[in-house]
């Protein structure tokens, strides 16, 4: 990508998404709030305790699970606000965004 990243996915589920987590070292990760209609919460507390940066992608104003170092992306977004809250996950220390 422009940003220099390898995508990895999609995680349709939230098994899949801890499969890839158990498999794989992520720099970052895009996480949508629902995979397949459940909540991501689980995923986003696992990368939460392994201290992977992570951006939560939904269409509700807020939601009450979101862990640091989480940073929210409301739907529809464009290329840039993906880019720019992946910039700020990478470049802060963990729990400050």
């Amino acid at each position: 990508t422009d940003l220099g990243a390898v995508p990895v996915g999609p995680a349709c589920t939230i098994e899949e998404a801890l499969t890839f987590i158990d498999a794989r070292e992520f720099d970052a990760v895009l996480l949508d709030a629902n995979l397949h209609n459940r909540s991501s919460e689980p995923v986003a507390q696992r990368l939460a305790r392994e201290s992977i940066p992570y951006v939560v992608v939904t269409g509700y104003n807020a939601i009450s699970w979101q862990t640091a170092p989480a940073k929210l992306v409301a739907k529809p977004y464009t290329d840039l606000e993906i880019a720019d809250a992946l910039r700020a996950v990478l470049h802060s220390p963990v729990g400050s965004v």
